[in-house]
């Protein structure tokens, strides 16, 4: 890569950015501010164009529009964390002042003087974009879901309390069906065995009979007035509505993850050779030429991640959409360090403290935590490093983040070497739990 002659910082906001652009010599060469819209990043093309020379630029956050078309133009932009960034500010003045401008201006003048210390950022496949994408809309869909069950129990607590002695939940779809059906009490106890069986039996509830559920429904009945009744059962059935269309959308995203990081099957190998494609009928037409084939790098790793016990399709497109550059490269450093499982270690003098890592991506934690739940039911060797953290004090978190590193360290081997999850040749060793650590 050429020295640049540009160094560009770029503050981004909300409304608009705050742009700096200083020379390799240190001068500060014009500051301008840019609406943040489609035409504000064509203005800033134009600006970046009159350049004698190479351009670097510097942000602060990775996911926005106008990172994405830096990128696709070629233009190298770097990550400057957010603390980082902090830091470095006080070298600029030291009255404690911040403003847009000011952080446009340490961002580019940071990324002049200490370039190294800052990551680059990399076009991402639209595969990725694509999974990271659905993942994020998966979370967010049942986020939204388990807020409208909880909406829901509090209602029927208030106005119809003896329908919750039956479910665990406001998150059943047989509970959604039934106040459908009637959503009040006094509707709910009018209702016969005979019309309550069909309903137990397409959502297989065997747990409770017809004639029980009709009982428990007659029972049920309050002594709200009938205006308040009403009024409660229509919120109860909009909300019922809400989870209906959730629970419709979290089925359809699930889908489209499940079709992209496939679960193979034993014995499957890591990159099969596609099927050979039909023989093409005389009237039939081309493929639109809109829809590339998959990255074959792409798939591969899809099904190497798919492969590992305890990694399901949804924590492994979370996996895979936000840390696909480390997991191509088989870094495992990167890797550990982003998932939040490499313990932080502090040291002074004779005294050493080990702590958990705050500063990782948060959805990685969650997925390598729930993954490393499930992988100690599945995998002998990771049960029994977990059981002797616990054994000698470890909490249940540390001992999960301590399966969590180990199977990043068996998912960066399989990918680095292409070969499939092989529950035989996971092993784990005494040296691999050290009693002295002290991270909660």
């Amino acid at each position: 890569m050429m020295q640049p002659s540009w160094f560009v910082g770029v503050d981004l906001g909300s409304q608009e950015h705050a742009v700096a652009i200083v020379g390799a010599d240190g001068r500060r060469l014009r500051e301008l501010a840019i609406p943040a819209n489609p035409l504000g990043i064509l203005q800033l093309l134009g600006v970046l164009g009159g350049a004698p020379g190479g351009v670097a630029v510097a942000v602060e956050s990775p996911h926005n529009q106008l990172v994405e078309v830096l990128l696709d133009r070629q233009v190298p932009v770097w990550a400057i964390n957010p603390k980082q960034l902090d830091r470095l500010r006080d070298r600029h003045t030291v009255a404690g002042s911040k403003n847009d401008r000011l952080d446009a201006y340490v961002l580019a003048d940071s990324l002049r003087t200490d370039r190294p210390l800052f990551q680059p950022l990399a076009v991402d496949l639209p595969e990725v974009r694509a999974l990271r994408e659905l993942s994020r809309t998966l979370e967010e869909l049942d986020k939204k879901r388990r807020q409208a069950a909880n909406q829901l129990w509090q209602l029927l607590l208030g106005y119809f309390p003896g329908l919750l002695k039956l479910c665990s939940g406001a998150d059943e779809p047989w509970l959604w069906e039934l106040l459908r059906l009637a959503p009040t009490p006094r509707r709910a106890g009018a209702l016969s065995p005979a019309t309550l069986a069909p309903l137990l039996r397409r959502h297989r509830i065997t747990r409770v009979t017809a004639a029980d559920l009709q009982r428990c429904l007659a029972e049920a009945v309050t002594g709200l007035p009938a205006a308040a009744e009403t009024v409660c059962g229509q919120h109860a059935r909009r909300l019922v509505e809400q989870l209906v269309l959730f629970q419709a959308q979290l089925k359809e995203v699930t889908q489209q993850i499940e079709k992209t990081v496939p679960k193979p099957k034993p014995g499957e190998p890591a990159d099969p050779s596609p099927p050979p494609a039909p023989a093409a009928a005389a009237d039939s037409s081309p493929p639109p030429a809109d829809e590339p084939a998959p990255d074959a790098e792409f798939r591969t790793i899809c099904r190497l991640v798919a492969s590992m016990k305890g990694i399901g399709p949804k924590t492994g497109a979370t996996l895979i959409g936000e840390a696909y550059p480390a997991l191509r490269e088989g870094n495992y450093a990167a890797l550990r360090g982003r998932c939040g499982v490499a313990p932080v270690t502090r040291q002074s003098g004779k005294k050493q403290v080990v702590l958990m890592r705050r500063a990782c991506a948060r959805r990685l934690r969650n997925a390598m935590h729930y993954a490393a739940n499930v992988a100690v039911q599945q995998v002998p060797a990771w049960g029994s490093l977990y059981a002797r953290i616990r054994s000698r004090g470890g909490s249940h978190s540390r001992a999960l983040r301590q399966v969590a590193d180990k199977m990043l360290k068996v998912l960066t081997a399989m990918i680095r070497t292409g070969t499939m999850f092989d529950l035989e040749k996971v092993k784990c060793r005494s040296t691999d739990f050290a009693g002295t650590t002290s991270a909660k």
